[in-house]
């Protein structure tokens, strides 16, 4: 469907037959070296496979298509396979839907090489590490194997071994508990739409307690911010110290957000105005049913 809009925007009404080549390279960097063969093969459009379906450059639309969008000079046509535009990309905790939320680009940095210097700046070789995915599907993580895999290669560009593991969802709750991972992906459905409530549950040194703090970080300087936010009503004032919130957790990265979720709901084509809430819940005040046509 993209290729035929891209097609007729160009007032190209069929696609010439070209003869089909085949390049073989062998790169650590391939985003730079598939701009170098489509110009050399003078292509005029790149159309590649991507880790998600809304820009998310991290990890859920891929570094290499993230990069071979930003420096190619034709165009790209990234085509989804995880998400399927169910989700866009986190830049922090918060979502858009929240009154708190900003566009957070800049506060990670997602640059291999400067990885790569920091482990060996460390002394850090042969890094291993395990990463548990959950073994259901859920709104917020279709494919949780899926996602470590495409995670188990990024990292292996900057040489870290990434052992995927998952246990029947029984054993890998039981399991959790025990705190005896390196890192877990997994998500959480907020129960209001206070910013306190994607923080607090999350990330506080009392979530440990109730066993909701995952990362198992506790900062008391990140819960004297959370406890301020509380203190103020103004809410200006609170979104400002919520994001001295996103800013804390981009420098010590306890967690890292991938995707806001959206919701989706299945209807009839006669149903009309039904509304989904951001935070849960379904809206019928303006919904209506069309009428049926006799048969």
């Amino acid at each position: 469907k993209e290729l035929k809009e891209y097609t007729e925007k160009l007032g190209v009404t069929a696609l010439p037959k070209r003869e089909i080549v085949y390049v073989v390279r062998t790169s650590p960097l391939v985003s730079e070296s598939l701009c170098e063969v489509a110009k050399q093969q003078k292509a005029d459009l790149i159309i590649m496979g991507t880790r998600g379906s809304s820009g998310m450059k991290k990890v859920f639309f891929g570094s290499n298509a993230s990069n071979t969008i930003q420096n190619s000079e034709i165009p790209v046509m990234a085509v989804p396979s995880s998400y399927q535009n169910t989700a866009i990309e986190a830049t922090g905790v918060l979502p858009p839907a929240s009154w708190a939320y900003e566009n957070n680009k800049g506060l990670v940095d997602y640059n291999p090489q400067k990885a790569r210097d920091l482990l060996k700046e460390a002394g850090i070789k042969n890094l291993s590490i395990n990463i548990w995915a959950i073994p259901v599907a859920r709104a917020y993580n279709p494919n949780s194997l899926k996602t470590a895999e495409l995670i188990q290669s990024d990292l292996a560009n900057i040489g870290v071994k990434v052992n995927i593991v998952s246990y029947d969802w029984s054993v890998f709750n039981q399991r959790l508990s025990r705190d005896d991972y390196d890192s877990v992906l997994i998500g959480w459905n907020a129960d209001n739409s206070d910013p306190d409530n994607f923080f607090n549950p999350l990330l506080s040194c009392a979530a440990m307690q109730s066993n909701n703090n995952r990362s198992r970080w506790c900062n008391p300087e990140f819960d004297a911010i959370l406890n301020s936010a509380r203190e103020v009503s103004d809410q200006a004032e609170r979104k400002v110290i919520y994001q001295q919130a996103e800013a804390f957790l981009a420098e010590q990265v306890p967690m890292l957000s991938l995707a806001h979720a959206k919701r989706v709901a299945l209807t009839s084509s006669d149903i009309k105005d039904m509304q989904l809430t951001p935070f849960g819940g379904i809206s019928f005040t303006h919904t209506s049913q069309a009428p049926q046509e006799a048969n």
